[in-house]
C-alpha cells in the first residue's frame, strides 16, 4: 500500500516538475523524491500505526478494567 502511494506521488510530483521545469535535474528529482517520501510515511504513521497502537492501549485498559471488576464480584 505504502510503496503504491509514494508510487503514485512520484509520478505526479514528476510530472508537475517536468511542466514547470523543461528539463528537471537530478537534485530536484531527488528532492522530490525525499520529500514525497517523507509526507507518506508521517501519513503512514499517523493513519495506520498510532490508530493501533491506540487501539491496543484502549483494548488493554479495557481488558484490565474487566479483570479489575470480575476481582471485585468474587
Amino acid at each position: 500500500m505504502i510503496e503504491f502511494l509514494l508510487t503514485k506521488s512520484l509520478e505526479i510530483s514528476y510530472k508537475l516538475r517536468i511542466d514547470q521545469e523543461p528539463v528537471p535535474r537530478v537534485d530536484t528529482i531527488k528532492e522530490s523524491y525525499l520529500d514525497s517520501l517523507v509526507q507518506h510515511l508521517q501519513i503512514y504513521i499517523i493513519y495506520m500505526v498510532l490508530p493501533e497502537i491506540m487501539f491496543r492501549q484502549t483494548a488493554l485498559i479495557l481488558l484490565c478494567r474487566l479483570a479489575s471488576a470480575l476481582d471485585r464480584h468474587r
